[in-house]
């Protein structure tokens, strides 16, 4: 995201900055929404793999989030894989996750809270080693 400039951007795009300054005012705005697109597109992934039926819902998450890695490694490293102690820490979905955990297993909230963490150690462990190579 730090590589991201006005004038890369406006390269790639095939127009002068002029544009870029004129619908989002400054980079820090540019960053931002290109921070909330690749939300998008990661919130996208899991909820493709929710509906599509392929895995029961709990793991439905742990796939969508693989696959993420997988196909979007850059995004997924900028999202999950970088120092963001500076940062403000948005809620994440592990209310929905521990829900459809519970829902499924009927498991009482707090081992499904616990199976959950067990759990996402080892999908984020694989996650990364493919955004990795």
């Amino acid at each position: 995201m730090q590589a991201l400039n006005a004038r890369s951007l406006a390269s790639f795009l095939g127009c002068s900055t002029r544009p870029l300054y004129l619908s989002f005012g400054n980079m820090e705005n540019i960053r931002a929404n290109a921070v909330a697109r690749i939300n998008e597109i990661y919130k996208g992934y899991l909820k493709s793999a929710s509906v599509s039926g392929r895995y029961p819902p709990y793991k439905a998450y742990g796939m969508a989030y693989i696959r993420f890695a997988r196909e979007e490694r850059e995004y997924f490293k900028y999202l999950f894989v970088r120092d963001s102690t500076c940062e403000c820490v948005e809620e994440d979905d592990a209310g929905e996750i521990i829900a459809a955990l519970v829902k499924s297993t009927g498991l009482s909230e707090d081992k499904a809270r616990l199976f959950h963490l067990e759990s996402w150690i080892f999908v984020h462990g694989i996650a990364v080693m493919l955004a990795t190579s």
